[in-house]
């Protein structure tokens, strides 16, 4: 990210936050935003490129916007019955409390099919939205 900053800016914070901001985003992606009450909203934003491999993780980036200064640790679930062919791994550090930063979510499917998921998205403590606000729907599918 800082390789488009000037040499006399690449030790200032002003410069990194401007470089993250002004990369090009992925073809698909979460936008989540976590208000001042750590309640959570989601919003896929994209669409999908080609299929991945079966078992070969697909990565999904997650760009928060932290507007609670949460600390807590992100966690990603799926609320609906649970898939044996589908697997989610989202690295369990916790935010760091900046206004904006990224995750990757790794989606795992094992059969070569057409999958509906619904992914929601939390904080520690924080009950599901009634709404399902905190929620994104991805149809997705893998190739063998």
């Amino acid at each position: 990210m800082i390789r488009r900053c000037s040499t006399s800016l690449v030790a200032s914070a002003l410069c990194l936050c401007t470089c993250a901001i002004a990369d090009p985003l992925p073809a698909l992606y979460v936008a989540l935003t976590i208000n001042p009450e750590a309640r959570v909203s989601a919003l896929l934003v994209g669409v999908a490129s080609k299929p991945a491999n079966c078992r070969d993780p697909i990565e999904l980036p997650i760009q928060v916007q932290n507007r609670g200064f949460a600390t807590f640790r992100l966690l990603a679930y799926l609320p609906d019955a649970i898939p044996t062919s589908v697997a989610l791994d989202l690295p369990p550090e916790p935010l760091t409390g900046a206004t904006a930063e990224h995750r990757i979510l790794r989606i795992t499917l094992t059969e070569a099919r057409t999958i509906d998921l619904t992914i929601a998205f939390r904080v520690p403590g924080d009950k599901p939205d009634l709404g399902g606000r905190d929620r994104i729907h991805l149809l997705i599918r893998c190739a063998r």
